[in-house]
């Protein structure tokens, strides 16, 4: 075989090779995702938290994140392209800009739902959440942090913008947790604005993730142009 061809056969099982990667990173975070998003809406509804509930908002968008990841790997597998590289890194950049967007309203609803009820008082006309929340909290708190490392160290090893994406949508998942946590402990303490609060602060850190991981991702669809 000559030089030429070797490199080709090489070039394709890097391709290969990463489109595997990314698979094998979806479907895992897809999984914990479900679970995790399961979950934190029962803990929100059942244990009066509406901080928890936006969590599993967000948790919920990190599910529709890895879905849409493995859709686009299978597209960039199936779809003839002349350069499998540049046509794999356009498909990656522009889901990632999708899903910066679907962060971005996110945030927008997390965070006005909490002003809103902080600025009409409800939050004084509600129960104080009780301890599924708290324990839905940690559970997911360890977990994310556990998917954060696995995504990132995925992300590193197959140069993947995408999977960058979907470790820091693990990280800040795991950050809008915290915030949970905090505005669950002060309202159950008394301090019922804590939770709605708690909600406020999410949607800015939600939002953070998002420019970045757009920014991210624009960079990428220049370079395959």
């Amino acid at each position: 075989m000559s030089r030429g061809g070797e490199n080709l056969q090489d070039g394709k099982k890097d391709i290969n090779e990463h489109s595997r990667t990314v698979a094998k990173v979806s479907r895992v975070t897809i999984i914990a995702n479900t679970a995790l998003a399961l979950l934190k809406a029962a803990a929100g509804i059942i244990g009066h938290s509406s901080a928890m509930l936006a969590d599993a908002a967000h948790t919920f968008s990190d599910l529709f994140a890895s879905v849409a990841v493995l859709i686009g790997v299978y597209i960039s597998d199936h779809v003839r392209s002349n350069n499998k590289e540049r046509f794999r890194n356009k498909i990656e950049g522009t889901i990632s800009v999708l899903l910066s967007l679907l962060l971005i309203y996110l945030a927008v609803e997390i965070g006005a739902g909490g002003a809103v009820t902080i600025i009409s008082g409800a939050y004084k006309n509600v129960e104080a959440p009780t301890l599924l929340p708290l324990a839905a909290a940690l559970v997911s708190i360890v977990t994310k942090e556990a998917l954060y490392k696995y995504s990132i160290k995925n992300a590193q090893r197959a140069d993947s913008v995408v999977l960058r994406a979907i470790a820091w949508h693990n990280r800040t998942d795991a950050l809008v947790t915290v915030g949970s946590l905090v505005g669950i402990l002060g309202a159950r303490f008394g301090y019922l604005i804590f939770d709605p609060a708690a909600s406020i602060v999410i949607s800015f850190l939600v939002m953070k993730a998002a420019f970045e991981i757009f920014a991210d991702a624009v960079r990428t669809l220049k370079n395959s142009r």
